[in-house]
């Protein structure tokens, strides 16, 4: 199966859910249902490292991208992300063109930064990688992403999306929306306004434009407008609404 990075690569865009569900059982269905990823959310969700490295693992064997979101920006954060053997990891919060760099420099080994070096990780498939093997090999193929969700960080913005060693802007509306006034709402028009002028910046930048939707119709909306890694809605709201839609056809037998 194709990596992000290849998907991206050959000009597609790619969608998943943010992902808060435990069971690797779930993230298999999502892989084998043809999803690009999911992003294993260590900020709001209540995941442990070790589960998050069993859904890493299930997102391998169903085909299914892995995004790993920190909880914060922090080396420790990262590495242990990486580590896992995630595609992408997901950093929230960046607003300033040094947190950028740090976040970039921690998620590579030398000569591209500084990553903390465990070559007995999953990522290294327990030692069985030989090390300059596994060091060129993660430098390759890892994508570093981070989190744009604040007016502190769009007028930062330019010199932000100068940090080498960034492969994905991710804007985040909800907490965009509530640094402008207009907490919540993701469609007023001074957010779209605002969020088109950033997509456009990252895309001249070079780096992929992402962001977050709710439905079906938000993913039309970014995608038409250049976004390229779009994540949309979350498993619980997910399978809330098949549940919803399943009862709603149940009740209509009578």
């Amino acid at each position: 199966m194709a990596t992000i990075r290849e998907k991206l690569a050959a000009g597609k865009t790619v969608y998943g859910p943010f992902w808060k569900i435990d069971t690797p059982g779930a993230v298999e269905v999502a892989g084998y249902c043809g999803l690009d990823f999911a992003i294993f959310d260590m900020e709001h969700a209540p995941h442990s490292m070790s589960t998050v490295e069993n859904l890493v693992r299930a997102a391998q064997l169903s085909g299914l991208g892995s995004v790993v979101r920190t909880p914060d920006g922090s080396e420790n954060a990262i590495s242990k992300a990486l580590d896992t053997g995630a595609e992408v990891v997901l950093v929230p919060h960046v607003t300033t063109a040094e947190e950028a760099r740090q976040v970039a420099e921690a998620s590579h080994f030398y000569p591209l930064g500084h990553r903390g070096m465990d070559i007995f990780a999953r990522a290294a498939r327990y030692g069985a990688i030989p090390k300059n093997e596994y060091l060129s090999k993660e430098n390759e193929h890892i994508m570093v992403a981070i989190q744009v969700e604040g007016m502190d960080a769009v007028s930062n913005l330019e010199e932000i999306l100068a940090i080498p060693g960034i492969d994905i802007v991710f804007i985040g509306p909800y907490d965009l929306s509530h640094t402008m006034g207009i907490p919540g709402e993701v469609r007023h028009p001074k957010l779209l306004e605002t969020m088109e002028g950033i997509v456009r910046s990252i895309r001249e930048a070079g780096k992929i434009p992402a962001t977050h939707v709710d439905d079906v119709e938000g993913a039309g909306y970014w995608k038409s407008r250049g976004a390229r890694f779009i994540s949309i809605s979350v498993d619980l709201r997910i399978l809330g609404s098949a549940f919803t839609e399943l009862v709603s056809e149940l009740r209509n037998l009578g």
